[in-house]
């Protein structure tokens, strides 16, 4: 794959990336706002990973995945984050949490990216 492919598939990615976590926080019925608070960004942050504007830092796609209601998984993520994203959250290679997230992590049913079972 040439330097100019690579760019674009990462481009695609970022797209992709941006359009489910919109839809998710959409889905889960919350405001850019209130995804910027609890992941400690700015909402202008949100936005513009939603429409691709920007390539999202390292620690905001962890700070995003520890937004229990919008149920980021690794498989989620552009595939150029996957790897390092697994290796700042210690997620073993395969790792998947089929549970659904909620904001109470000892919930029996709940889940996060942190919680003991999805590692």
């Amino acid at each position: 794959m040439t330097e100019t492919q690579d760019a674009d598939q990462a481009r695609e990615e970022l797209k992709r990336f941006g359009v489910r976590l919109r839809d998710r926080r959409i889905l889960v019925k919350l405001s850019r706002r209130t995804v910027a608070e609890r992941s400690s960004m700015s909402e202008c942050t949100i936005k513009f990973i939603e429409s691709a504007r920007t390539r999202p830092k390292l620690e905001t796609i962890v700070a995003l995945m520890r937004v229990p209601e919008l149920g980021l998984q690794l498989e989620d993520l552009p595939s150029l984050l996957r790897e390092r994203v697994r290796e700042v959250l210690a997620l073993p290679r395969g790792s998947v949490c089929t549970r659904q997230p909620s904001t109470l992590s000892d919930r029996p049913g709940s889940c996060s990216v942190t919680a003991e079972h999805c590692r």
